[in-house]
């Protein structure tokens, strides 16, 4: 499981190497979207990395293989925007990240070609230069911050771009004495409520110092795991999921912190070690989608 969306008050979309799973709560049904090669307005490719709502209710699904996909109930059915010839299609397939700025625009991050916008008004897509704009093909985390655009990558450090000018404003490389940045890989991205920008790495969380512009190790958090997934919930707890050590959190207001991991002789606990998503839905429940395992779901409040 990649992914998870609150799709509507009782259901909810869960992004699949097997597609999009629509679960309704309230009776217990399982959709299955997926793609068809009969059916030219199903889901593009069964590899579904991403789920994105915007403000008009719009569903954005990054995939794999074929490009980003956008659903509204209005239609019923799948719109796509692929890699091809024209000038102002995307710049690859492998979509691994959607976010949007305040102006509306979609910032649609590749690993196989890089920084793309859409402007979901007009249809258009605009391509950012590898390596003029951002130092990597390969985007792993995207995060809009008031003016700025925050682009980790693969092994290439991380990118801060002016988002109205689309030019590259700062770029950090790991260098522990010089920034306190300990890798190059920039996996995920969360800003607290607080206006704090929180990094996941291939070597534990940390947190970028406005006033120095150096990162530090976020508190409660290990230095040595690999964070996949940033979260914040409503209570203002912070979650990182891991991969291959389980799912972290840590309460700034409170101190409380913690470790979940899979127990194959607890029937309550966490399915995998490896966690590659995190939503709170309006219960205040956690949902966490797994890497080789199914999704489970807890009360929020039950462990703050």
């Amino acid at each position: 499981m990649r992914d998870i969306l609150h799709y509507s008050a009782n259901e909810y979309w869960i992004a699949s190497e097997s597609g999009i799973h629509s679960i309704n709560l309230e009776n217990g049904t399982i959709k299955a979207l997926q793609q068809k090669d009969s059916d030219p307005y199903s889901l593009s490719d069964n590899a579904a990395y991403t789920l994105f709502r915007d403000r008009e209710g719009g569903i954005w699904c990054g995939t794999y293989f074929g490009g980003v996909n956008y659903y509204h109930d209005r239609h019923s059915y799948f719109r796509k925007y692929f890699r091809d010839d024209s000038q102002y299609s995307l710049s690859g397939k492998a979509v691994r990240e959607i976010c949007a700025d305040n102006s509306g625009n979609l910032w649609i991050g590749t690993e196989d070609a890089g920084l793309n916008k859409l402007d979901p008004r007009t249809g258009k897509v605009s391509r950012y230069a590898f390596p003029a704009v951002v130092s990597s093909t390969n985007i792993h985390a995207l995060l809009a911050d008031g003016n700025e655009l925050w682009v980790g990558t693969f092994q290439q450090g991380l990118d801060v771009l002016d988002l109205r000018t689309g030019k590259r404003l700062r770029h950090y490389n790991a260098d522990p004495q010089r920034n306190g940045l300990p890798s190059n890989f920039i996996i995920s991205a969360c800003k607290t409520k607080k206006g704090e920008v929180l990094l996941g790495t291939s070597q534990g969380v940390y947190r970028y110092h406005r006033a120095s512009q150096r990162f530090e190790p976020a508190p409660g958090f290990p230095e040595h795991i690999y964070v996949f997934s940033l979260y914040e919930d409503r209570a203002g707890c912070v979650w990182a999921g891991t991969i291959g050590n389980g799912l972290y959190y840590h309460q700034p207001g409170t101190g409380v912190k913690g470790n979940m991991r899979y127990d194959p002789n607890n029937s309550n606990g966490i399915s995998s070690n490896s966690i590659c998503g995190i939503f709170e839905d309006s219960r205040r429940q956690l949902w966490i989608s797994t890497e080789g395992a199914d999704f489970a779901d807890w009360t929020a409040a039950d462990d703050n």
